[in-house]
């Protein structure tokens, strides 16, 4: 049986008000907020994919900076990065494509943890050859 407590419809943006009332009275269902999603996928992805990808960003930063104030040898930072950081791209990218920027960002922030750049640990000091 369906649930009607928890079923909305998604209609077009170009239908009208009196419409889309007229279909939720009659199919006894709300109207879907967009953008919505469905088992945590967006639904619609807009134009600027960016910013609707900006929560991968934010989840891979939340998990980094957790451990960047602990000290963590290198074996223990690869199996962090292999194991948790990573695992929340892998995922999207078998759902969706992903803009290059937001994969370059992620990329640029892992391998600063990796380099052990944040925090109050200051990284590897190189040096030019000169």
């Amino acid at each position: 049986m369906v649930n009607y407590n928890k079923s909305v419809i998604t209609l077009s943006p170009s239908s009208t008000v009196d419409c889309r009332s007229v279909v939720c009275h009659e199919l006894e269902v709300q109207e879907a907020d967009l953008p919505g999603k469905y088992l945590g996928i967006p639904m619609s992805i807009g134009r600027n994919k960016v910013a609707e990808f900006s929560f991968l960003t934010e989840k891979g930063d939340q998990k980094l900076q957790g451990w960047n104030n602990q000290t963590i040898s290198r074996a223990g930072k690869v199996t962090l990065l292999k194991t948790a950081a990573q695992s929340i791209p892998n995922f999207w990218m078998q759902l969706l494509l992903i803009p290059n920027a937001v994969c370059d960002k992620l990329e640029k922030r892992m391998n600063a943890f990796w380099w052990g750049k944040g925090g109050t640990n200051y990284g590897i000091k190189w040096l030019s050859w000169d």
